[in-house]
């Protein structure tokens, strides 16, 4: 499989499976499976994605990012937590906090070179959670073995 990396600190998808076109200036990528490994160790599944850039000519580019993706909840909370999403930053919890299965689809804006200001770009995490635990209280209350779900965009986080 191929290595696909971005600009930032968003770990790279490796063992890549998928299809790469380009068209002009636009460039689409099609991900049909890989595996996101971070410094932690830690690893999330990634499959049925997307990237598409368009007018990859002009900066700023950035690439509009949809991909499904499942795993531990502290491999996806950590994944989540790089920007551009960065979606525990409010929450108080780290990816270590967080034990259970989950899967889910993000939506993202991601900038494919540096300089880009991350505060102004859009994205969108839907998750559903299966056995979720936190090894401490969340907003007063003890989660263990709950099974749910959960979406985060910018104005939620």
């Amino acid at each position: 499989g191929a290595r696909f990396d971005t600009a930032g600190r968003i770990p790279p998808i490796r063992d890549a499976v998928g299809v790469v076109g380009f068209h002009g200036n636009d460039v689409d990528i099609s991900l049909s499976s890989g595996t996101v490994f971070m410094p932690s160790g830690r690893v999330v599944a990634a499959s049925n994605g997307t990237l598409t850039v368009k007018a990859a000519n002009r900066p700023p580019v950035i690439g509009a990012l949809d991909i499904d993706v499942a795993g531990d909840a502290s491999a996806v909370a950590e994944l989540a937590s790089y920007e551009p999403i960065n979606a525990m930053r409010h929450v108080g919890l780290l990816p270590e906090d967080l034990s259970g299965s989950v899967t889910g689809h993000v939506k993202a804006d991601i900038p494919l070179q540096s300089g880009v200001d991350t505060a102004r770009l859009d994205w969108l995490v839907s998750l559903d959670y299966t056995g979720l635990s936190l090894a401490k209280p969340f907003e007063g209350q003890a989660v263990t073995n709950a099974d749910g779900s959960i979406t985060v965009d910018p104005q939620k986080a």
